[in-house]
Parts: structure tokens; sequence; C-alpha cells
């Protein structure tokens, strides 16, 4: 009797091109260019802390930055290239306390919020993105502090109650609103498509 085999195993060499081609594929995968999302290494920092928002992994970066209540002297640093990026919201919300800073040169955005939501005084010096749809600044009592050194702020700045100031040296603001207060203006560059 005689029976006939199947050998299921592949012919030599072609389990190597198998493999070359599945790595190959991996490694173009690998390397297709995404944008760098910022990774907040404090997402709730308490008084005097200082929140540092980096290109690095996690990729995107969607958790916002809330201050614990009555939180004071809180920094929040956006590097360049950095983006935090929430969905609904406010991306950076400082709630109570004062004397908080905000440096961005990357970009810091709310698709159906607020980008930076700030009760107290706070001063912001922007060389980036911050953009929000319903305000890009929007900041309670207290002498609020805004230096634009460039970027673009988009949803508008809306300062509460205090004596507040702005400074525009480069960049362009959707619009401004000082509220009440003794409030300054300074333009020595950059623009205000809007209502100021």
């Amino acid at each position: 009797m005689h029976t006939s085999t199947t050998n299921s195993r592949p012919a030599p060499g072609v389990d190597g091109l198998h493999r070359c081609v599945r790595l190959a594929c991996g490694s173009a995968l690998l390397s297709i260019a995404v944008p760098a999302w910022a990774a907040c290494d404090i997402t709730a920092p308490a008084s005097l802390q200082t929140v540092k928002c980096t290109g690095a992994a996690p990729n995107p970066f969607t958790t916002a930055v809330t201050s614990t209540a009555g939180a004071r002297g809180v920094t929040v640093q956006v590097s360049a290239g950095a983006q935090l990026a929430v969905s609904a919201g406010n991306a950076i919300f400082l709630q109570g306390g004062s004397g908080h800073t905000i440096v961005n040169d990357g970009s810091i955005s709310s698709a159906a919020g607020t980008a930076l939501f700030l009760n107290g005084a706070t001063r912001v010096v922007n060389r980036g993105t911050i953009s929000g749809a319903t305000g890009g600044i929007v900041s309670g009592e207290g002498n609020d502090q805004l230096e634009m050194l460039g970027g673009t702020i988009s949803g508008g700045v809306v300062q509460g109650a205090g004596d507040d100031a702005i400074v525009i040296n480069g960049g362009n603001i959707s619009s401004i609103d000082q509220g009440a207060g003794q409030d300054s203006l300074e333009i020595s560059g950059g623009t205000v498509s809007g209502i100021v």
C-alpha cells in the first residue's frame, strides 16, 4: 500500500522571506511621522508646584491640567512643539489662589471649551498657540497680566475685575475684553483682529 504525505513546511528560504516582509512593513509603520503631543508631568498641581508639558509620549496628551482648590503660585510650562489638546472643558484650569504663571511656547487647545480658565492673579506669557471654542483665555477677579510675544490666541481674551495688563509685542489675538478695573493695553507689534 502506498500513502502520500503532504509537507506543510514552506520551501527553504520562503519562511525567511515572509519574516523579512513582515519586519519591513512593521518598520515602515513605526517610521511614520506624528506630531509631538504634550506629556504633562502633573495634572492636579497643588500650591507652588511647577507643571512641565513636553513633546514626550503619551501621544496625544488629552488630560486637562486642573489645580487643586485654592492652590496658589502654580506654574505651567508648555515647551515648544508640545501640544495639550482636550476635547471639552478647560485645557488648563487654575482655580482659586493667585500668583500663577503660565508660559506657553507650544499649543494649548480645547475643542469644545476654554483653553485657559484662570481664577486669581495670573501672568501668561505666550509665544505659541492658544485656542478654545468658548474662549482662549478667560480670567476671573485679580490683577492679571498677558505678555503676547508671538503666536496666536483664538477665542479671545477676557479678563475679569482687577487691574489687568496686556502687552502685545507680536502675534495675533482674536479679541480683547479687559473687564472692570484700571486696565492697560500696550501694543508695540502684533495685531488684535477683532473687538477691543
